[in-house]
């Protein structure tokens, strides 16, 4: 899921708003249904972006239900993927409504517990 909303965010989806009528016909791109379910249900136009995060924290609202494990990762492209991954994690779980916190994910501070995952999932040369 980690992966998914960071091409997304990645492709743009910050820039594009949407209405819920809009957005309700999108939501199957996330193939999941409580995602799906909860993309449209704003009625205010607002960016695809700050959808798919209300719809996928809607969906797992604990940090613990959304779990992100690469598997060891091999080169630096790999970590630093993983890494961006793990700060869209973050931004899920962030206060969505505060408009003084970021919902981009390259400006999400790494926490010593993000530092931890990311070291764990390094290889060990």
């Amino acid at each position: 899921m980690a992966a998914w909303l960071l091409r997304s965010w990645d492709n743009g989806a910050d820039s594009q708003q949407l209405e819920g009528r809009e957005a309700q016909q999108l939501g199957s791109l996330a193939r999941n249904r409580g995602t799906e379910r909860g993309t449209g249900k704003e009625a205010a136009i607002c960016s695809l972006w700050r959808r798919l995060l209300s719809s996928v924290r809607a969906r797992y609202p604990l940090k613990e239900d959304l779990v992100n494990s690469p598997g060891k990762w091999t080169t630096a492209d790999e970590g630093i993927q993983y890494l961006r991954e793990l700060a869209v994690l973050g931004v899920i779980h962030s206060d969505l409504d505060d408009e003084e916190v970021s919902k981009d994910p390259e400006d999400v501070l790494c926490t010593r517990a993000t530092w931890r995952k990311a070291i764990q999932s390094a290889p060990a040369s």
